[in-house]
């Protein structure tokens, strides 16, 4: 018995001794306290995530953990013991809670942050434009302004719009940037998210050029008709076309269709090369395209079906191509210019010899006045050229060197002129110096003495192609030229004259059937 008690007693001395040994450092650590939540901000963002977040409370330590709508949070900061960041995680759109996890618990703050909707994008109007940029546009959805959207941004094929406008929370206007022909995405991006409408707006393609007919070349003078061969110009809301030379609008300007479009060339102020651009809402094609100084001709005698069916044409020298510009309305003689004004002499329709305007640009005659002549000249006034309204007729019975005025008047006759035939020509240089009255290839070139009426022979002609009777004459840059005719098959040949030689040399294709008359107004 005496043993047991031994044992106890030096057990209860044995624990006694151990509690006193280890004092107060025995005592159990302090367990960490509980963190609260009182706030988060913002308290709404993209359900994409990524929106940055202060949480406020108290008890924060390190290695603090912090869900969204039970997701992790990203880039977790405790910031102090009352503060703590982080980054929103995706989520599901609506209200969700939010909590804070540290070794001391577990925080929860209901209802906390709302994931708001990404915008979204229903239409885009209009639907397609040109690839240069500058479409006015309007994109229709919602989630333009709504739930903190922020700022709207929009891309169109990835490049940006300019001059955006948010019009309202479902509406948002801006301006296309260029682009690639084709199909692109239009896009919306604000603080919510992103909105994609696949291959909303058509970028339309430039019209093109393929061909300016004719030849690419026009007067000086203008009136020229063009046809233009291309693409684009009906196809994807190309709207109206315009076209230009030189920067100068073409005149009665038809689109024909998606591929041809006609106009007449303006005037120009010198020959040389320029541009042809046609131009609508979708961009603009140019086109080489090259100006020359023209010899005008006019067609007379027996001109189908009628007289007034003759032509007023242009003709490039360098090409001696004819390019009609319209009907005269009267069967010319010949022509003159002379202040700005082109002058004609006719045998009808309005009587038996009359003096008219022709416009160049549309080749159409004005009466202006009968001749005082009795119809003894059977071809009158032929192919004058003169710097004054003065002119030199030419006939049959006899042949006779006359002048006149623009009122009509016929002066009595100056001479007589050997070798007369029906047709022939006179022609005077630019300086005034030289006039030439040229006939038949197998006749001399005459020079004239205007006061005296004296013709005076030189070498005989040579080097026509046809039967050798002249229908008319004229100087064009230095370069006197003759037109060439068989009356009975009613074909003309343009010629350049040696005035030196009296060769002619051909020049170009056959005329108009029926050219009786050559002028330039660059003598």
């Amino acid at each position: 018995m005496k043993r047991y008690r031994v044992l106890a007693i030096g057990a209860a001395m044995c624990f006694a001794g151990l509690v006193a040994a280890c004092g107060d450092d025995a005592t159990e650590p302090t367990p960490t306290p509980a963190p609260t939540l009182t706030a988060v901000s913002p308290d709404q963002g993209s359900a994409l995530g990524g929106t940055q977040l202060t949480l406020t409370g108290t008890n924060f330590v390190s290695g603090a953990t912090v869900r969204v709508g039970g997701t992790a949070a990203t880039q977790v900061t405790v910031v102090s013991a009352t503060s703590i960041t982080c980054t929103t995680p995706a989520g599901t759109t609506g209200v969700v809670d939010v909590s804070v996890t540290t070794s001391g618990g577990t925080a929860t703050l209901q209802d906390a942050f709302t994931y708001n909707p990404p915008p979204t994008l229903t239409g885009v109007a209009p639907g397609n434009g040109t690839s240069l940029g500058g479409t006015a546009l309007t994109l229709t959805g919602t989630g333009f302004t709504a739930n903190a959207a922020g700022t709207n941004t929009v891309t169109v094929g990835g490049a940006a719009c300019t001059g955006v406008n948010t019009a309202s929370d479902t509406q948002i206007t801006c301006t296309s940037p260029a682009g690639t022909a084709g199909a692109a995405d239009v896009a919306v991006s604000n603080a919510n998210g992103s909105a994609i409408l696949t291959g909303g707006f058509t970028y339309n393609p430039l019209p093109t050029i393929t061909t300016v007919g004719p030849d690419a070349v026009g007067a000086v003078s203008g009136g020229m008709h063009h046809t233009i061969t291309g693409t684009g110009f009906v196809a994807n809301a190309a709207g109206t076309n315009t076209v230009t030379i030189g920067g100068n609008p073409c005149t009665n300007p038809v689109t024909v269709d998606d591929t041809t479009i006609t106009c007449d060339s303006p005037a120009a102020v010198a020959a040389g090369a320029t541009t042809l651009v046609v131009a609508n809402d979708n961009g603009a094609a140019s086109s080489a395209f090259t100006y020359f100084d023209p010899i005008w001709g006019a067609e007379g005698g027996a001109c189908t079906p009628t007289l007034a069916d003759c032509t007023f044409f242009v003709i490039d020298p360098a090409s001696g191509n004819a390019y009609t510009i319209g009907a005269i309305g009267f069967g010319v003689t010949g022509m003159f210019y002379t202040g700005g004004t082109l002058w004609g002499m006719t045998s009808g329709p309005a009587g038996p010899f009359n003096l008219i305007t022709i416009d160049p640009m549309t080749g159409v005659g004005t009466f202006v006045a009968p001749t005082n002549d009795a119809g003894a000249v059977n071809y009158p006034f032929r192919d004058v050229t003169f710097d004054n309204v003065a002119g030199w007729p030419f006939g049959t019975t006899p042949c006779e060197l006359r002048s006149f005025s623009s009122s009509g008047l016929v002066n009595p006759a100056v001479g007589p002129v050997p070798n007369c035939r029906p047709g022939g020509g006179i022609a005077q240089d630019a300086a005034g110096a030289n006039i030439y009255f040229i006939v038949a290839n197998t006749a001399p070139l005459y020079t004239v003495n205007t006061s005296t009426g004296v013709f005076t022979p030189g070498t005989v002609l040579s080097g026509g192609i046809l039967n050798g009777n002249i229908t008319g004459a004229g100087f064009h840059s230095g370069t006197l030229y003759a037109v060439e005719g068989d009356s009975g098959a009613g074909n003309r040949q343009l010629h350049s004259v040696d005035t030196a030689t009296s060769i002619m040399t051909a020049v170009g294709p056959a005329l108009p059937s029926w050219t009786s008359a050559i002028v330039s107004p660059t003598r």
